[in-house]
């Protein structure tokens, strides 16, 4: 591992060196941090057959146009009052969460982050994000170069690390659903192959990693994860098929108390996504962690789909209301 962190001192002396001696690498000053986008919210009608413990509560397709729209990747749910969306080109857009009443205010703020002594061009596919509920910082893990960044509550950058075991990955194949659990663990999921990393704690505090290979259903690889109250991670699983667009998606559990350091992690089946949803690249999930639910309550659920900047995909917004089933039912074979 390759931690980094940076005191305040050192931090402004890196932003104002960078905005000297190379303003067009990683440090732009012409680029806003924060500003308003025009982005429209559309119901759209959906299935009220629950199925496999899953319910549809509301579907919506997000509307916007330039490079700071689209292509969401990672998913945070603020409280109850908006959805926060990070894309693959380095944004984070906060969508007031449509569906609650009183309605949340149409006020749609999009922020572009800037790692710290990193160029730019390279650190711009967000995959994954996790957040602390304890503290606001949240971790954000970036393809291409397989690196996992802290940020502050206000998104500041803080630390990053560089996972010595991502060396050799693919540019598009990296840190594709990351999560930090309750007990202080992180979970990092491969999109390829099968693997899995659990740390003690923090990756960019130099906490190391134990693996294990998890055993998805053929074909399918991760896209995102979440904890669920219980300590399990539901997780959205993607392969492509014979349709346009041409994705299957699939929600599976990962239960964290099964994770036996080098043997296989198996998961547990729940569905296949277009049972519930319209077909699309659904890339993005989130677990509303409101208030403490009782058990056979239901978990309330958001899902967001990658767009690509492609005419035959959206970026929609989905929430469910899920009853998980007991441990241990239906693992996949």
């Amino acid at each position: 591992m390759r931690p980094r962190r940076y005191s305040a001192l050192r931090l402004a002396a890196v932003l104002a060196l960078g905005a000297v001696l190379a303003p067009g690498t990683w440090l732009r000053s012409h680029v806003p941090d924060i500003y308003t986008t025009a982005v429209s919210i559309h119901p759209l009608p959906y299935s009220q057959r629950p199925v496999a413990g899953l319910q549809v509560l509301g579907l919506w397709q997000l509307r916007g146009s330039g490079e700071n729209f689209g292509g969401y990747s990672g998913m945070l749910i603020l409280g109850r009052d908006a959805v926060r969306l990070f894309s693959d080109r380095n944004y984070q857009l906060n969508v007031p969460r449509p569906g609650v009443d009183p309605p949340s205010p149409l006020d749609f703020t999009t922020r572009r982050l800037f790692p710290v002594n990193r160029p730019l061009e390279d650190m711009f596919d967000i995959e994954s994000v996790t957040q602390s509920a304890l503290t606001g910082q949240y971790w954000v893990g970036y393809e291409f170069n397989h690196t996992i960044y802290r940020y502050g509550m206000t998104g500041d950058p803080e630390a990053y690390v560089e996972p010595d075991y991502a060396a050799g990955w693919t540019e598009n194949g990296g840190i594709e659903a990351m999560v930090l659990l309750a007990d202080g663990r992180f979970v990092v999921l491969r999109e390829y192959g099968g693997d899995a990393y659990v740390y003690a704690g923090d990756p960019v505090e130099g906490a190391l990693p134990q693996h294990a290979r998890v055993s998805w259903p053929a074909g399918y690889s991760p896209t995102d994860a979440a904890e669920l109250p219980d300590g399990r991670l539901i997780v959205v699983l993607r392969r492509v098929g014979w349709h346009l667009p041409v994705f299957e998606s699939r929600l599976v559990l990962l239960d964290p108390v099964q994770f036996v350091p080098g043997e296989a992690w198996h998961p547990q089946a729940l569905v296949q996504l277009e049972a519930l949803l319209p077909r699309d690249n659904w890339e993005a999930i989130g677990v509303d962690h409101g208030g403490s639910p009782a058990p056979g309550a239901p978990v309330s659920l958001w899902l967001a789909s990658d767009d690509n900047r492609s005419v035959f995909q959206r970026s929609l917004l989905a929430q469910l209301a899920f009853v998980p089933p007991p441990r241990n039912a239906g693992r996949e074979p």
